[in-house]
């Protein structure tokens, strides 16, 4: 997950193919979900900056 700096971010990952997984999300005809690995995420928030100011 990159933050754009315009308030969105942008995410990257594998796309989720798997009929049963895609069964369980509630998606719109025009969306597709991506699965992004635990390691690589980076917290982008308000708690993070709170930490850093203790």
């Amino acid at each position: 997950m990159t933050d754009t700096g315009r308030g969105t971010f942008t995410v990257t990952g594998r796309a989720v193919t798997e009929p049963e997984t895609i069964d369980q999300l509630d998606l719109a005809e025009d969306e597709a979900a991506i699965e992004v690995p635990k390691g690589e995420r980076t917290f982008f928030g308000a708690a993070a900056a709170r930490r850093s100011l203790a």
